[in-house]
């Protein structure tokens, strides 16, 4: 995955890639208590808390194929 790291027009953080179907999508920060992931046009915005809950879902995933521990 080409993953490309900027800053927004504000000074925000911001990596920029493509998903599996070619679809542009991005991880930026916004503000200090929250990140927003997803499509360009329709990204989710997610609190600390969020990205705590879905870490180990995203780890686990990425070790096994599976959200849940087997």
């Amino acid at each position: 995955m080409n993953l490309v790291i900027g800053k927004t027009a504000r000074g925000f953080e911001r990596a920029d890639f493509q998903d599996n179907n070619g679809v542009n999508c991005s991880l930026q920060q916004s503000g200090t208590s929250s990140i927003r992931l997803g499509v360009d046009e329709d990204r989710m915005h997610l609190g600390r808390e969020h990205v705590e809950a879905l870490l180990p879902c995203l780890q686990r995933w990425l070790e096994s194929g599976s959200f849940v521990e087997r």
